[in-house]
């Protein structure tokens, strides 16, 4: 395992970063790339075994056969011909720097889009969001303990005739992430000791940079799109012109 020491703290301890790699139609959009990400923190009990070098992968593995077990919930949101394709996990020290990091690929097409009537442009995403408290009450710092992920390459479907998020998208997306993240909130990893004591899990939080971590307990989706225009991989336009003449 590679290591990396620093004594500035922005990070909380024991952080996962967890991505998920979609990959577009190459015909419609080439060199389009979308990655969606969040946090998992391990919370260890004395007298468990756990080891980074292996455990990350059960933790990658296990992200991805969540989204699968739940996807036939959650794929109708998504257009089809797009597909999530990778998931990489991330042992992140309290510097941020990155100590280890796993893969789990995603094999036969497993999490594609099920959605009809097409796909929106990628930069109109839905975005999930993730609370660390409930949404619409006081918490300190609350900026800090909620995070989001745009989601992409929406099904045509999921647009009402008004222009807003149609309800059935909202419900599935609610439905959907609602399942795959419930069963990632308290998944085990490790082997627990006695070996029917399942005290190793990740818990999913929200890592801002400021050394806090929040376990996240809601979810939430509106009826508005939102634009990400500040992507690393996004394909390349084909402009047309035409000539004013001067006359």
């Amino acid at each position: 395992m590679l290591r990396h020491t620093s004594s500035v703290a922005i990070y909380a301890s024991e952080l996962v970063k967890v991505q998920a790699t979609w990959t577009p139609d190459p015909a419609a959009w080439a060199g389009e790339v979308a990655v969606n990400t969040f946090w998992l923190q391990h919370n260890h009990f004395t007298g468990n075994d756990w080891d980074w070098e292996r455990d990350l992968q059960t933790v990658v593995n296990g992200c991805r056969d969540k989204f699968i077990a739940h996807w036939s919930a959650t794929g109708g949101l998504f257009a089809a011909g797009y597909q999530i394709s990778q998931f990489k996990a991330f042992h992140v020290d309290s510097a941020g720097h990155t100590l280890n990091e796993k893969v789990a690929a995603v094999t036969g097409g497993s999490l594609p889009g099920l959605g009809t009537s097409g796909v929106l442009p990628p930069e109109v995403s839905l975005v999930l969001s993730l609370y660390g408290y409930p949404a619409g009450t006081f918490t300190s710092q609350r900026g800090r303990k909620r995070g989001r992920i745009y989601l992409p390459y929406l099904a045509g479907s999921s647009l009402s005739n008004t222009g807003h998020v149609s309800t059935s998208a909202m419900d599935t997306c609610m439905t959907g992430f609602g399942a795959i993240f419930n069963d990632i909130q308290g998944m085990h990893a490790g082997n627990p000791i006695p070996p029917g004591n399942s005290s190793d899990y990740m818990a999913l939080v929200v890592a801002s940079g400021f050394g806090i971590a929040t376990q996240v307990d809601h979810l939430a989706v509106d009826n508005l799109f939102d634009m990400q225009s500040r992507r690393q991989n996004k394909a390349v336009a084909t402009k047309q012109t035409i000539a004013i003449a001067h006359s």
